[in-house]
């Protein structure tokens, strides 16, 4: 197999995996189903956070119960979802029983500033904080 062969499989492999990856994404959390996924009687999928606040379906109105989808569940044990901190350097793939665990330790996780209360929007990553801290906050005295 030659070079080209070998760069089109693999560009195939990742549409075929994004586009799999669009199928788990939760249309009002953003984020990825994690099992128990669930669906209305139609069969649109909506996420176990969310379904905690809807009752019923975004798409087509219809009342939700709590079907499971067992199919995409078994599906999603075998898939690799990438991680939310996701960005170039950073293009890790996980699967979804790993997932939780990298990005709650994830270099790329975002850190809110506190300094000036929660309504204070600025964040980054744990690399960036430092650096805005001391640039953005430089009556700060003491840092702990």
């Amino acid at each position: 197999m030659d070079h080209n062969s070998t760069s089109a499989m693999a560009t195939k492999a990742t549409t075929v995996s994004r586009f799999i990856a669009k199928l788990y994404k939760c249309p009002l959390f953003c984020d990825y189903f994690q099992p128990p996924i669930l669906q209305c009687c139609n069969g649109h999928l909506i996420c176990s956070k969310c379904r905690s606040k809807e009752t019923c379906c975004r798409k087509c109105r219809a009342p939700l119960g709590n079907i499971q989808n067992l199919a995409m569940e078994e599906f999603a044990s075998a898939h690799m979802f990438p991680c939310k901190y996701s960005q170039p350097g950073h293009a890790v793939a996980l699967l979804y029983t790993e997932r939780r665990e990298h990005e709650d330790a994830c270099e790329f996780r975002r850190y809110h500033c506190q300094f000036l209360g929660p309504s204070y929007k600025w964040q980054g990553c744990l690399k960036k904080v430092m650096p805005h801290i001391m640039t953005s906050h430089k009556s700060i005295k003491t840092l702990q």
